[in-house]
C-alpha cells in the first residue's frame, strides 16, 4: 500500500469519527437549569443606586430560609435575599431593594424551623437609559 496515501486516509478516519452528532439524554428538567441559575440575572441594589435611572417596580417579593434540623446550618440572610432573587426573577426583573431582613429563632421562627430568615425586597425591572 502506498504509505503517502495511507497517512491521511487514516487521519481523515479518525477524525471523522469525531465529526458524528452524539445525542445526550438526561433526566434535568430544562426549565429547573433555567431556575436554579435565575438569581444570577437579579441584582441586589440599594435605594441611591436607583436615583435618577429608569426602573418600573414590578411588586414586593419575600425571601426565605429556614433550619429544619439541629445538625443543619442556621437560616442565613444570604439564602433568604437568595430566595428573593430567584422570585423576582419569575417576575420579570433585573434587581431588587432589599427593604428589611430579619433572623427569627425559636417560638418566633415559622413552624417546622429552628431558625429563620426573612427578606422582603422590592422588584425591580432597571430600563435602558
Amino acid at each position: 500500500m502506498n504509505k503517502g496515501l495511507s497517512q491521511p486516509l487514516l487521519l481523515a478516519l479518525l477524525l471523522g469519527g469525531c465529526a458524528t452528532d452524539y445525542q445526550v439524554n438526561t433526566n434535568l428538567d430544562q426549565s429547573r437549569i433555567e431556575g436554579y441559575f435565575a438569581p444570577g440575572q437579579v441584582q441586589v441594589l440599594s435605594s441611591d443606586a436607583l436615583a435618577g435611572q429608569p426602573y418600573r417596580v414590578l411588586g414586593m417579593v419575600s425571601g426565605e430560609a429556614c433550619q429544619e434540623a439541629a445538625n443543619e446550618r442556621p437560616a442565613q440572610i444570604g439564602d433568604a435575599r437568595t430566595d428573593a432573587r430567584a422570585k423576582a426573577a419569575a417576575l420579570g426583573a433585573n434587581a431588587i431593594v432589599v427593604r428589611q431582613c430579619l433572623t427569627l429563632g425559636g417560638e418566633d421562627a415559622a413552624p417546622g424551623c429552628l431558625t429563620q430568615a426573612i427578606c422582603q425586597a422590592q422588584a425591580i425591572k432597571m430600563e435602558a437609559p
